[in-house]
């Protein structure tokens, strides 16, 4: 709340770090209006496996109370090239209903980027 009301406008937050509800609840408190932030979260492949990928989206956004995020990051590639992939596809529909702007990866290295890529025709 407080790096709100001192002008911050960059959210960088994530499943793990389980702070979606404090944040949301600081971004209502703060008044500044949803298209005045950019809100970046990841996807925790710790605890969503691909199949639920589209749940978690839905469950980020109510969290934080907006209706979409600006970026919206696989965490890590921890579980694998077959799961990754299954979860980037879950994104790009995301994505393609308007629920998050942006999609990408953190942590992953060249080849792991590549195998998306070439696995969907979208690249992160």
């Amino acid at each position: 709340l407080t790096c709100l009301r001192n002008g911050g406008r960059l959210i960088d937050t994530a499943m793990a770090y389980g702070n979606h509800v404090e944040i949301g609840r600081a971004i209502k408190e703060s008044g500044v209006t949803r298209n005045n932030l950019w809100i970046t979260s990841k996807i925790s492949v710790g605890k969503v496996k691909a199949k639920d990928t589209l749940q978690a989206v839905d469950e980020i956004l109510a969290e934080l109370g907006v209706s979409f995020l600006n970026l919206l990051l696989i965490h890590s590639p921890k579980r694998g090239k077959e799961e990754c992939v299954a979860m980037w596809k879950k994104m790009i529909r995301a994505k393609r209903a308007g629920k998050v702007l942006a999609i990408g990866v953190s942590n992953f290295n060249k080849r792991e980027i590549l195998d998306l890529e070439e696995a969907t025709g979208e690249r992160p």
